[in-house]
């Protein structure tokens, strides 16, 4: 099953809005929207490599990582940013 992760604060403001029509029902939703407990989510940051030589730098955190020392990771090691896409060229300097 695939979830699909809700504020429940937005949840209750539809039940909110929705129960001008019937108050009892949209008590009753709140109520048990609340009751939930909370989902252990953890948000999403996503970054990309920026190549540099021989050594690609997160565009998130700046953390340095060696191409050539282990394969090109979909994750940075040091911030945790998954990384999308194509890795961006840097600028020589």
């Amino acid at each position: 099953m695939n979830n699909e992760y809700i504020r429940k604060q937005d949840a209750i403001d539809v039940a909110r809005e929705d129960g001008k029509k019937i108050p009892t029902l949209a008590i009753r939703i709140m109520h048990d929207i609340k009751a939930m407990p909370p989902a252990d989510v953890v948000p999403v940051i996503h970054g990309k490599w920026e190549r540099h030589m021989s050594f690609g730098i997160c565009d998130k955190c700046r953390y340095e990582y060696d191409w050539k020392a282990t394969d090109a990771r979909n994750f940075c090691p040091n911030c945790g940013a998954k990384m999308d896409g194509e890795r961006k060229e840097r600028a020589e300097c």
